[in-house]
């Protein structure tokens, strides 16, 4: 597979653009990012690039011009990637290009948003990416959006802060695993109720070790199907504990799969913690 990654030039990959947010996410035109949009912003100190396979345009990487900390910026609203290319690094090389991209511009941070339920993102975004978070929005885009994939469950977000050029980032995409040693050891500040077949437990809010772990589900799209209830439960589970610790000082700086089996027969994903740690500058 050839992939070339660019800026998006013609109109017509910009169209493209508004076309593959209604493949992936399934939105209705309300909820689009419409052309006019991305070409401008790409214009005013945004990005607007694609992954292309020959000419098809198979995936692309949007972000807005931004502050952050009173520094300019950007925000990367969104990447989409067509479903048969997934889980083939395409999202990656993506998020890399605009990272060259940034680094050539001296743009100190690239922030974006992503559901903490979802922790396939997450691992991306934190152990490959190297970006971290203690920022968590309730309902960002309001109770849902026109996608399936947001139904049911709000559009609570953590904002992730994706510091270019930074030591642990490059030390990160340059393959160094940020979680530790001694995973054992670290006090849970949430975990699976091995009592009730899909449901957490109560979030523990007492630790103030240096490192705690949050488990979230392997598969919240798979949880939703198999039990809404427990699906609505651990969003408001992990609401609880996240925004506690961010409180407290804690950043989300990794997600770690345990190979613990979960108490249910015949759902064989590995188990999905959050490493939250307290932030040193």
């Amino acid at each position: 597979m050839a992939i070339e990654i660019r800026h998006l030039r013609q109109p017509a990959e910009f169209d493209r653009g508004v076309e593959l947010q209604k493949i992936v996410w399934g939105f209705a035109d309300r909820d689009v990012v419409p052309a006019r949009m991305m070409i401008i912003a790409q214009k005013r100190g945004g990005l607007a690039m694609g992954a292309f396979e020959a000419e098809r345009m198979i995936g692309f990487v949007f972000a807005i011009p931004s502050l952050h900390d009173n520094r300019f910026a950007q925000h990367s609203h969104m990447l989409a990637v067509l479903e048969e290319y997934r889980n083939q690094g395409v999202g990656r090389m993506l998020k890399l290009a605009q990272y060259r991209d940034a680094k050539e511009r001296n743009i100190p941070v690239i922030t974006w948003t992503f559901d903490p339920l979802e922790t396939k993102n997450a691992y991306l975004n934190l152990n490959k990416l190297g970006a971290m978070s203690n920022t968590y929005y309730v309902n960002l885009y309001g109770e849902r959006t026109s996608s399936d994939l947001h139904s049911a469950l709000g559009t609570d977000r953590f904002l992730v802060e994706w510091f270019i050029g930074a030591p642990r980032t490059e030390k990160i995409l340059q393959g160094a695993d940020p979680t530790p040693t001694g995973l054992e050891e670290i006090p849970l500040a949430l975990r699976w109720n091995a009592e009730e077949r899909f449901a957490p437990g109560e979030p523990r809010l007492h630790h103030t070790a240096p490192r705690v772990l949050a488990e979230a589900p392997p598969d919240t799209q798979q949880l939703k199907k198999l039990d809404m209830g427990s699906a609505q439960k651990w969003r408001e589970a992990t609401r609880t504990v996240f925004r506690h610790y961010f409180d407290s000082g804690y950043w989300i700086k990794a997600l770690t799969r345990l190979p613990q089996p979960l108490p249910i027969a015949n759902y064989p994903l590995q188990r999905a913690f959050y490493l939250l740690e307290k932030h040193e500058d």
